[in-house]
């Protein structure tokens, strides 16, 4: 898609969530993948002004609060510490959790973990509740004697995974919010189509896998509603006209 447009976009992976918004919102990267929530905090209070191109899923399961144990439920929680990025959407999606649990924040400790540091983590004794999102969540739930009592399916809407830019930056490069959503519906396009060659050839393109769902059907859900696969953020001069042209990935 960049080539189409005349530009370069290079894009990133980064393995800390909560750094790479504050690394979008410091101004090393035009875009940024995040949440409807972090959006409207950390880039705002920041004074970045945000645009969100592409509103990619409603998470629909893919966060949720884990304890160890079987057979627990939300009210096991009182008294416990939950580890989870604090202030992001993971201390939203716990308090919502409390709060169907009839509990309250003051009823639990929040310790403030890297969403990179959490499956790691969450074998150690000290450790024995944990919020945590996709691919993460899957680890983690595949471990024996564990108990998900909170996901993000019953507060569903309230969890939007997004596609963000600099809306400076996209006034100044309109070409660039083309690009990326160009690039979003063609790979939506193949991947409900069936076309996984298609959408693998894609997925390597922009550091993503294909979702790890062999045979969805057309009448599935959109695949990537059903997964947070890696925070993708696009590097300052994105936008801008190059020499090269084409979309080169880092």
């Amino acid at each position: 898609m960049g080539r189409e447009y005349g530009i370069k976009i290079n894009i990133v992976q980064l393995n800390d969530y909560i750094e790479s918004i504050n690394q979008y919102t410091a101004g090393q990267f035009d875009g940024c993948t995040m949440t409807n929530m972090d959006a409207l905090t950390i880039p705002a209070a920041g004074g970045v002004d945000t645009t969100a191109l592409i509103t990619g899923s409603y998470s629909d399961g893919n966060d949720g609060v884990v304890l160890k144990g079987s057979a627990k439920t939300l009210a096991d929680l009182k008294g416990m510490s939950v580890y989870l990025p604090e202030l992001s959407v993971s201390h939203y999606l716990l308090v919502r959790g409390l709060e169907k649990a009839g509990l309250q924040e003051k009823d639990v400790k929040v310790v403030n973990t890297s969403d990179a540091d959490i499956v790691s983590a969450f074998g150690t004794k000290q450790r024995p509740r944990r919020r945590s999102m996709e691919p993460q969540l899957s680890a983690i739930k595949k471990t024996p004697q564990t108990s998900e009592v909170f996901s993000s399916a019953q507060v569903p809407g309230e969890l939007i995974d997004m596609m963000v830019v600099n809306t400076q930056t996209l006034k100044d490069n309109p070409a660039l919010g083309k690009a990326l959503t160009g690039a979003w519906f063609e790979m939506m396009a193949k991947m409900q189509a069936g076309d996984r060659p298609g959408a693998e050839r894609h997925g390597g393109r922009f550091r993503h896998r294909p979702c790890g769902l062999p045979g969805a059907a057309e009448n599935d859900p959109p695949v990537l509603d059903r997964r947070r696969d890696a925070d993708v953020h696009l590097q300052p001069g994105a936008g801008k006209n190059h020499a090269a042209r084409g979309a080169v990935f880092v």
